[in-house]
C-alpha cells in the first residue's frame, strides 16, 4: 500500500468525512469510505477516530484506525453479482415451469374433452348394435368414468 495521504473519491464523501469530524469533536466516529490514493488507487476504508483533547476541551488531533477493507468490499460486490444472477435464473426457470404447467393443464382438458366424444360415440355404436374391431387400450378407463 502506498505510504501517502488519502483522499476521499467522491464529493459527498467529502461533505460526509467534514461532517463527522465536526461531530467527532464531541464523540467517537466510525465511518466506511470510499478512498483514492495520489497514485490513482481506490480503496474502501473502514475508519474509527476520537477526538484527543487538551485540559481546556478543545481538540488536539484524532485517535482512531483505518482499515483498508477493500477485498471485503469486492467480496461483497461478488457475492451480489452471483445473488442477482442465481434470482434472474430461478425467475426464467420458474416462468419456464409455469409455462409447463399451463400447456400441461390445457392438455389435460383436451383430453378430457376428447375422452366425452369417445364415450358418446361408444354409445352411438352400442345403440346401433356395431361393436368396434380394434382392442382400445382406453377402454377399461372409459367403462369406469375415468
Amino acid at each position: 500500500m502506498p505510504a501517502c495521504r488519502p483522499q476521499c473519491t467522491r464529493p459527498r464523501e467529502k461533505v460526509r468525512q467534514r461532517q463527522a469530524l465536526r461531530e467527532a469533536e464531541t464523540r467517537y466516529r466510525y465511518l466506511l469510505m470510499l478512498l483514492r490514493w495520489h497514485d490513482g488507487t481506490v480503496i474502501w476504508v473502514d475508519d474509527h477516530a476520537r477526538p484527543a483533547r487538551d485540559a481546556n476541551g478543545q481538540v488536539l488531533y484524532y485517535e482512531g484506525a483505518m482499515k483498508d477493507i477493500t477485498e471485503h468490499k469486492r467480496a461483497e460486490e461478488s457475492l451480489q453479482e452471483a445473488h442477482d444472477k442465481l434470482k434472474e435464473r430461478v425467475r426464467e426457470r420458474t416462468a419456464e415451469l409455469q409455462r409447463f404447467v399451463n400447456l400441461m393443464a390445457g392438455r389435460e382438458i383436451r383430453m378430457a374433452e376428447l375422452m366425452q366424444v369417445i364415450r358418446q360415440l361408444r354409445a352411438q355404436l352400442k345403440e346401433a348394435g356395431l361393436t368396434p374391431v380394434v382392442d382400445d387400450p382406453l377402454k377399461a378407463g372409459l367403462e369406469d368414468g375415468g
